[in-house]
C-alpha cells in the first residue's frame, strides 16, 4: 500500500461552551433546562460505536441531562422524529425519498438540522484481493444493469465479486443507492447482513466479496483494504484514484462522501438544540473524529503533505 501523502494536522474549534452554572440546570429530571431534563435521542445503528464516546462524553459533561439513546436504524430513528417519539435523531444519511414524499403530502416542515461530521462511504476487501481500484461510473454500472459484469472492464479478474453491506433499513443501504447508484435501480444481488461487524466477519471469510460500508468503520483496521476510486467531479474534472483517506474527504476528491445529521423534532433552542450542538462543536468530540479517521464538520483543516 502506498504511503498515504496527506494528513490532517491541526484542529481550530471555536465553541459557546454550555454554562455548567447551578442557575442553568435542575437536578429534577421533569425540569428542563439548556444543560439538564430528559430527552429520548435515537441513533443510526450503523454509526453508533462511532458516536458511543461523544455521548459518554456528553453524559460526564452534563449529569443531569437524562438521556434515553435508542440504537437503531436508520428508517427507524428517522420514522421516530416524524412520528414525535424522538426530539432529535442522528444519522448517516439524509431524507429518503419516499419520507420527503410523504412529509410533502402531510405538510410537514423539514426539520433543522446540524451537521456533526463528514464521512464517507467505502468499498473494501481482504487485503490480497487482485484489484485495487474501481471507476465510478463502471461501479455504477455493474451495481445497476444486469448485463454489465465486473469482467466487462477486469479482464484479468477470473471471479465475480460479491457485494455485501447492511439491511435495507440502514443508512449504508440509503448511501449506497444515492451516492453510488445514482437513484437507480439496484439490479445486482447485494448479500445483506445485520451490522458492521457481520460485514467485516464476511468479508474476512470471503476472500471473493466487496464490503460496504464506511470510512469510521475501516480507517484503523489493518485487515482490510478500502479500494480507491476515480470519478468525474461535478465540475467535469476527472480524479484520480486516491488513497481512502480523510485528507481526500477534506478536499472533495473522493466520490461518496455523506455527512452524519443531527435532526431536531422543534427549531427552537432547548434541551435537544444544545445536545446537537455539543455533538457538532465541542471541541474534544471533533477532536476524536479527527483522530479515528474522519472529518470534524466544525474545525479548520490544515492539510500539509509530509515527506
Amino acid at each position: 500500500m502506498n504511503k498515504i501523502l496527506l494528513s490532517i494536522v491541526s484542529l481550530i474549534i471555536v465553541f459557546l461552551s454550555l454554562s455548567c452554572d447551578d442557575k442553568y440546570s435542575s437536578k429534577d429530571p421533569s425540569v428542563e433546562t439548556m444543560n439538564s431534563g430528559t430527552m429520548t435521542v435515537a441513533i443510526d445503528a450503523s454509526i453508533s460505536n462511532v458516536l458511543d464516546t461523544a455521548l459518554k462524553l456528553y453524559g460526564l459533561v452534563y449529569p443531569n441531562v437524562k438521556l434515553d439513546v435508542q440504537k437503531v436504524e436508520s428508517r427507524k430513528a428517522m420514522s421516530l422524529l416524524l412520528s414525535g417519539n424522538s426530539r432529535a435523531v442522528v444519522i448517516a444519511r439524509d431524507y429518503l425519498k419516499d419520507e420527503d414524499s410523504l412529509m410533502k403530502l402531510y405538510k410537514v416542515e423539514k426539520h433543522k438540522k446540524m451537521e456533526v461530521a463528514i464521512d464517507a462511504l467505502v468499498f473494501f476487501t481482504n487485503r490480497d484481493f487482485p484489484i485495487d481500484t474501481l471507476n465510478d461510473e463502471q461501479l455504477r454500472k455493474i451495481l445497476t444493469q444486469k448485463d454489465v459484469k465486473f469482467s466487462n472492464f477486469y479482464k484479468n479478474l477470473n471471479f465475480e465479486p460479491e457485494f455485501v453491506t447492511n439491511t435495507v433499513n440502514s443508512s449504508e443501504w440509503a448511501n449506497l443507492n444515492s451516492l453510488v447508484a445514482k437513484g437507480n435501480k439496484i439490479q445486482k444481488n447485494v448479500t445483506q447482513l445485520q451490522g458492521v461487524d457481520s460485514i467485516k466477519n464476511y468479508v474476512l471469510k470471503n476472500k471473493n466479496s466487496i464490503g460496504i460500508s464506511y470510512l469510521s468503520q475501516l480507517a484503523k483496521d489493518p485487515n482490510f483494504k478500502n479500494l480507491r476510486i476515480s470519478f468525474v467531479n461535478d465540475t467535469g474534472k476527472y480524479e484520480p484514484p486516491q488513497i481512502v483517506h480523510q485528507a481526500f474527504v477534506v478536499q472533495e476528491r473522493y466520490p461518496y462522501i455523506l455527512s452524519y445529521w443531527a435532526y431536531l423534532l422543534e427549531d427552537r433552542m432547548n434541551l435537544p438544540y444544545w445536545f446537537a450542538s455539543f455533538l457538532g462543536k465541542e471541541a474534544k468530540i471533533q477532536q476524536y473524529f479527527k483522530d479515528i479517521g474522519i472529518v470534524p464538520a466544525f474545525a479548520k483543516i490544515v492539510i500539509i503533505k509530509e515527506d
